[in-house]
Formats: structure tokens, sequence, C-alpha cells
């Protein structure tokens, strides 16, 4: 954490993100510029396995740990490679150190908090519908599943923010925003009603 002389906070995970690259043995790679390939990541049952040597689920794990503390901006690539962690294979590893390629670029950066003297809560969600159609198996259910993505703040200051897939297969785009909207909601209603009580 560092105090800027705006009055900022940038709140950065450097340590952690330096055992994330040593533990992929990524510590002499190439750093890179995007978190993730431009192609959704799907379930590729037919791709080898991984072959890495390090454990896939202790590094997803550490990158939940450093995504919901102080960045972001890997939000969506962390939760495509989390869905793997069962049965990973070669395609997911690739997508694991495009990802630690990008965190050691920028290690140093994370998340800058600066208090607004407005206490102004808002909410913003978006859906990106279908998302991993042609990406998994047409037979499987996610293949037609949308993906939602909501951040929370308050004061300026980031309180939650989310990229998942949806539970429920929406029909249209309308459909997958009003899907998005409500899972907003349900995260925003409560931080609203106990601001309210405090005020």
């Amino acid at each position: 954490m560092e105090h800027q002389a705006d009055g900022s906070i940038n709140m950065t995970q450097r340590g952690l993100i330096e055992k994330i690259i040593s533990a992929t043995g990524l510590t002499d790679c190439n750093p890179n510029w995007v978190p993730a390939a431009p192609t959704t990541l799907g379930r590729d049952p037919d791709g080898p396995r991984s072959t890495e040597t390090w454990n896939y689920k202790s590094i997803v794990g550490m990158l939940l740990y450093l995504n919901t503390n102080s960045r972001p901006d890997i939000a969506f690539a962390v939760s495509q490679i989390a869905r793997f962690g069962h049965d990973p294979r070669q395609s997911h590893a690739v997508a694991v150190k495009t990802l630690v390629r990008y965190l050691k670029r920028t290690k140093d950066k994370g998340m800058i908090v600066k208090a607004s003297k407005s206490f102004d809560l808002k909410c913003y969600a978006d859906a990106d519908f279908s998302g991993l159609y042609n990406s998994d198996p047409q037979e499987d259910a996610t293949s037609a599943r949308s993906r939602t993505g909501i951040i929370i703040t308050l004061a300026e200051i980031p309180l939650i923010w989310r990229s998942a897939l949806q539970t429920e297969t929406t029909l249209c785009t309308m459909q997958a925003e009003y899907f998005a909207l409500s899972q907003a909601l349900r995260e925003l209603m409560p931080i609203k009603f106990h601001a309210q009580r405090n005020v």
C-alpha cells in the first residue's frame, strides 16, 4: 500500500504477485500486455491435460485472492481459469501463464483509492450474451451461458467487483442484461440498507 502525494492510496500486492510468478516458474518470462487471450476460454475436453509441474488449484487460489483484494482488472481472466480446477487442460495452463505474464508487467500496479467528497453509492452491471458459444462443447449447458460483470462503488471507491457466468440460460441480450442487473442488485441492496441506517 503506497500513499500518493494527491492523497490517494495505491493498493498493491507485489509480494503475492512475486510468489505467483515464482511458483509458476515464470521469473524470467517475457511480460504480457493483456491478462487474457481475445477468445473465450472453453472446457477443451479433447485437449491434452496440463503437463505443468505447478499445482493448478493452488495458483488459481492465489489469483482469486489477488483479484478480490486489489486487482479488478484481472476479474474476467481469473473467472475463466477458475472453472477448470477439477480437470485442467494444457490450454487452461497456457491461459494461467498468459495472466501471470501480465502480472509480471503490472506487479507494481494496484487499485488506486481516493475518497470522493460525495458519499454516492453506485452500481454498474453488464452482460455478455452467450459468450461461451463455440468455446464449450455445444452439448454442454454452459455453451449457452452468458456472463455477468458488476462493480459497486461507494464514494468512488470500489467495494465489490465480479465477473461470473450466469446461473440460468438466457434467450436474448435483453434477458441477459436484466439477469446481470438482478445479480448486481442482490449485492447492492444490503449495502444501501446499511448505509441508510448509519447516516
